[in-house]
């Protein structure tokens, strides 16, 4: 499984982060900063904002924070991926390693992250988010099924 997943690996990490970054591009020269478009009425918009912060603008402006979570963040998957077993585990640190460098990518070029997926659900309006947070978000929660299962099957096994 070695070198066939290490390939599919850098295909994903390339392809998530070309999605992540030309869906960003289009975003912001296509609408101007705080334009909205409806697209599934009370439920799903493209809200085109700027986050100089983390999720709900936490610790807003404090980039030499996120440039060092960034450089941990990338150590912690680099050994996830090393340690990876499973086609589950190669895919989740490639969504990882994809939405971290999607978002770091914006901080360096604008000191500010791009948002813009907006979702209200019963009348609470979620985070706005962009791709890379996906990514993060799906990587993570990939690496924790992978892990539950892994211990499962090796219960399993003895």
């Amino acid at each position: 499984m070695g070198d066939k997943m290490k390939k599919m690996s850098s295909i994903i990490v390339l392809g998530l982060l070309i999605l992540d970054q030309v869906s960003k591009y289009i975003v912001s020269t296509n609408m101007a900063l705080y334009d909205k478009i409806e697209v599934i009425k009370n439920f799903f918009s493209i809200y085109y904002i700027r986050n100089k912060g983390a999720a709900f603008s936490m610790l807003e402006g404090r980039m030499i924070v996120f440039l060092i979570g960034t450089i941990i963040g990338i150590v912690l998957v680099y050994f996830f991926y090393k340690d990876a077993k499973t086609k589950t585990s190669y895919v989740a640190t490639s969504m990882l390693l994809a939405g971290i460098l999607g978002n770091f990518i914006d901080r360096l070029r604008f000191q500010e992250v791009i948002d813009f997926l907006s979702f209200k659900i019963f009348d609470y309006n979620f985070a706005i988010f962009n791709f890379a947070d996906v990514f993060v978000c799906v990587g993570v929660a990939l690496l924790i099924i992978d892990f539950i299962l892994v211990e499962r099957r090796k219960k399993h096994d003895r």
